[in-house]
């Protein structure tokens, strides 16, 4: 446990010096693409995690996800630290990064556009250990902009029994 906190806290400030970031996330592939589901505890993202591999999805993790090249074409790397799910994940690798979605709970399932503004808040909100110091401020703001800037980014809405396969058509439908 003690290793395993350590290694989050390297792995953070090392991606952030490396053109990536960590975030407090669940990660499922749809249809070859990684999808970052984000939000505080309690969010309901290790629900939709265990949804996705219900379903059959690939997930990549329920606590932590890598967001990796920025600059060349955003992609979520799968790390150990994989949460709740630590033995149920299936999937190994990278995939490209199609969107992030804020979750937020709702009786129905809805998908909306965040302004970049609220989309940038939303990743300092959610990107551990290095969104606590000055020191790292100013790269983590311009890190977070530069992903606002590539990747689709959304407050989703569902209730707890929302099933994932309307989830994922809400999620494929904002891509388009």
């Amino acid at each position: 446990g003690v290793i395993e906190n350590y290694l989050r806290v390297m792995v953070a400030n090392r991606l952030l010096l490396r053109d990536g970031v960590l975030l407090h996330s669940a990660g499922a592939v749809i249809d070859r693409s990684a999808f970052l589901f984000i939000g505080a505890s309690g969010a309901g993202k290790s629900t939709l995690a265990r949804k996705a591999l219900d379903a059959g999805a690939p997930v990549l993790s329920d606590d932590l996800n890598a967001v990796v090249d920025l600059s060349v074409e955003p992609a979520v790397a799968q790390l150990p630290f994989t949460g709740e799910l630590r033995d149920q994940t299936v999937f190994d690798g990278t995939a490209p990064l199609r969107g992030i979605f804020l979750l937020n709970k709702g009786a129905a399932i809805v998908c909306e556009a965040l302004s970049r503004g609220e989309a940038t808040a939303a990743i300092l909100a959610t990107a551990p250990f290095i969104n606590r110091g000055a020191d790292n401020l100013d790269s983590l703001v311009e890190t977070a902009a530069a992903l606002t800037a590539r990747v689709p980014f959304a407050r989703l809405t569902s209730a707890n029994d929302s099933p994932f396969e309307e989830i994922r058509r809400s999620v494929l439908r904002f891509q388009e």
